[in-house]
């Protein structure tokens, strides 16, 4: 009876003492889901622990039919057989297990890899782990339980409110070529809460996304009667099915063989959107379900007609502004910077109560919903049309075609002028109308009646505009002297600002922190004196002008000239990798973004100047490259002008990105000769 899930424990206990295995965990399983305890737990572990592993001899025979498979001699280690199962339809759960069997292939690969681990939430259930190794030679050793840990996931994303994420991470022994690591690992997780509607969403990779996959099955095994909807995207998987137990359980089975991962672009979201991936979902479920749920959840059933006023501090914020956009983008700053990113359960209580935004304030907390929430009143009291747009920061790519709660991260975007500006207050790197740069060009969903799917815009270039000036009217003690200017926009103003920021707290002395920080965009600097005119606290804008020195000169063999490089660094260009990368599908920017660069020469520098290095422009769909010298009788100002206009690089734009990089690396380099000889 499922009312009695004693019997769901004894029926386990009497298949397990029977030898029947798979009955026992499956009854285990039964017992937990309708009452969980750490005692059904440790049923199912034993279960596990007497079912025999793989035989030695099955494992020989696949890696000798992997050695038939010609891959790249450059990989360490390589997944012989990567299996997943899914059994759904366990009343508000579904139950996870993956096992893989992973061969060294060089010594290198076995140093570098220390330990295997996998990512799992709070609320979800680990029911059993295990991991052996099979030496070269056909020793078995069985890692230790005490080599196995649980700690919080380094990918853990505090922006966003979620069950705390946890990892299992497996510490492994030192390894040789051919030893083989045969390890899984048994997840529960929740579906839904028992009162509301059947809603599940699983998402997963239909291979190993780091190693070459040699063989790859992912079964789901569902209960008659369950309205699944099974998606394959990114390649050809082999579909089978098959009727068990009298047709009353359908599993169905994907299979694939001899697969290599995508080059790593550094993109988070890479594997989801270029490798083979599976998606499993409630066929009943429709965009428009998920959107009122989403709304109900974060912000209430009676949203609509919810709370007006705003607190006094939001209040003091937006009083005198010029318009709404104007009162908009003050509560913007102010709820990012002073709201501390918390997610209380306290909180969850006041959803949909009229005093939530009063608690938010007084709190001085508050997380993606409760920050969006406010922002929302500011709206509604100046009357700005307003959206919620739920995305997802686990997965980035969200599955069109497989309506489900794929999401984990809501902002606000609200009709300022001709059109829309974008709020995430809730992320500290984020400026005023524009979306978070990680998921520009993803898909996420309008919270409203219809659950509508849009394609989250990508900044314009100028947008983020990065500008440096330096004019250079001397040289001192080997060195160009002169006076810098430093403007940056949007999000480039912000990385400017949070870099320079933070260099201030850990050094004392403000010219050697203001060196230090701007160190990333005038390598070789030495700061003199500098003035903050404005940073992003309140504005999408950082400003700092100051006095400095820069580029060393030096001697050109025995003629008397002197020679000075002048380059500048930009973090968000991916300069220090694309090289090394066999890129064919996909390239990212973390946000498109334009560059100023004007160097003006004067005074003894100009009369002295000799000659000066120039750039070839370059003009594509995906970069601008362009120069300018202008010259007087006083002195030359050399302006660049470039330009990265995209985010996501894909399809036969990708041809175009070498060239570009190349030309932006020579454009962020300038070389200067000086003739001593001539007068001064």
């Amino acid at each position: 009876s499922t009312s009695n899930p004693e019997a769901f424990y004894r029926l386990s206990e009497a298949y397990r003492k029977t030898n029947h295995p798979e009955q026992a965990a499956e009854y285990a399983v039964k017992s937990f889901v309708h009452f969980p305890t750490d005692r059904c737990v440790g049923l199912y572990r034993k279960i596990q622990e007497d079912i025999p592993r793989t035989p030695i001899k099955d494992i020989r025979r696949i890696q000798e039919e992997a050695e038939q498979w010609t891959v790249g001699s450059h990989h360490g280690l390589m997944v012989l057989n990567l299996r997943q199962h899914f059994r759904l339809g366990l009343n508000g759960w579904h139950l996870r297990r993956r096992r893989e069997l992973m061969q060294v292939k060089r010594a290198a690969g076995g140093r570098f890899l220390s330990a295997v681990g996998f990512r799992f939430s709070s609320g979800e259930a680990l029911l059993f782990t295990t991991l052996r190794v099979i030496n070269k030679n056909g020793e078995i050793e069985l890692v230790k339980d005490e080599n196995f840990t649980v700690g919080e996931s380094t990918e853990h994303n505090i922006f966003i409110t979620i069950e705390n994420e946890q990892a299992g991470t497996w510490i492994l022994p030192d390894l040789l070529p051919g030893d083989v690591i045969d390890w899984e690992y048994h997840l529960l997780c929740h579906d839904h809460d028992p009162e509301q509607d059947p809603e599940f969403f699983i998402l997963t990779s239909a291979f190993d996304g780091t190693h070459p996959t040699f063989q790859s099955q992912n079964e789901f095994v569902v209960p008659k009667g369950l309205p699944v909807k099974l998606i394959s995207k990114n390649g050809e998987l082999e579909e089978s099915r098959i009727k068990l137990d009298r047709g009353s359980i359908e599993k169905i089975t994907f299979s694939g063989s001899r697969f290599i991962p995508s080059k790593n672009t550094n993109f988070p979201y890479e594997d989801y959107l270029l490798n083979p991936i599976l998606a499993c979902s409630h066929r009943d479920t429709t965009w428009s379900a998920v959107s009122k749920k989403g709304l109900a959840v974060n912000f209430g059933d009676d949203e609509d007609e919810g709370e007006t006023e705003l607190p006094q501090p939001l209040l003091k914020i937006v009083d005198g502004a010029k318009n709404g956009t104007d009162a908009l983008e003050r509560a913007f700053y102010w709820t990012r910077d002073q709201l501390k990113y918390a997610s209380l359960r306290s909180g969850i209580e006041q959803i949909g109560q009229a005093a939530r935004a009063e608690k938010i304030v007084e709190s001085g907390t508050g997380d993606c919903k409760d920050k969006s929430y406010l922002l929302s009143l500011v709206c509604r009291k100046f009357d700005i049309p307003f959206e919620y747009v739920a995305v997802s920061t686990k997965r980035g790519s969200l599955i069109e075609d497989a309506p489900a709660q794929q999401f984990d991260h809501v902002f606000l975007r609200a009709q300022t002028g001709d059109g829309w500006s974008y709020l995430d207050a809730a992320n500290p790197m984020t400026s005023f109308g524009s979306p978070p740069a990680w998921c520009q060009g993803l898909k996420g969903m309008i919270l409203d009646s219809e659950g509508s799917i849009l394609t989250i815009p990508t900044d314009a270039p100028e947008t983020n505009l990065l500008e440096i000036t330096e004019i250079f009217d001397e040289a001192v003690d080997g060195w160009l002297r002169g006076t810098f200017e430093l403007r940056a926009l949007g999000q480039s103003g912000r990385l400017v600002s949070e870099r320079v920021k933070g260099t201030s707290l850990q050094i004392g002395d403000p010219q050697q922190a203001a060196q230090q920080g701007l160190g990333p965009y005038l390598p070789s600097v030495v700061i003199f004196d500098h003035s903050r005119i404005s940073d992003t606290g309140s504005s999408n804008v950082f400003h700092m002008k100051g006095r400095h020195g820069r580029a060393p000169l030096a001697s050109l063999g025995k003629i008397q000239k002197r020679v000075a490089r002048l380059s500048w660094y930009v973090p968000p260009l991916p300069l220090g990798y694309w090289r090394n990368l066999e890129m064919d599908r996909l390239f990212v920017m973390d946000f498109p973004l334009k560059i100023n660069l004007r160097v003006t020469l004067r005074g003894e520098l100009f009369r002295r100047l000799d000659d000066a290095s120039h750039i070839t422009g370059l003009e594509n769909d995906i970069c601008r490259v362009k120069e300018t010298v202008t010259e007087n009788t006083e002195d030359v100002t050399i302006f660049r002008e470039l330009t990265f206009k995209e985010h996501l690089v894909r399809g036969d734009r990708l041809k175009l990105v070498p060239d570009s990089m190349d030309a932006l690396e020579r454009a962020l380099q300038l070389v200067l000769s000086f003739d001593q000889r001539k007068p001064a």
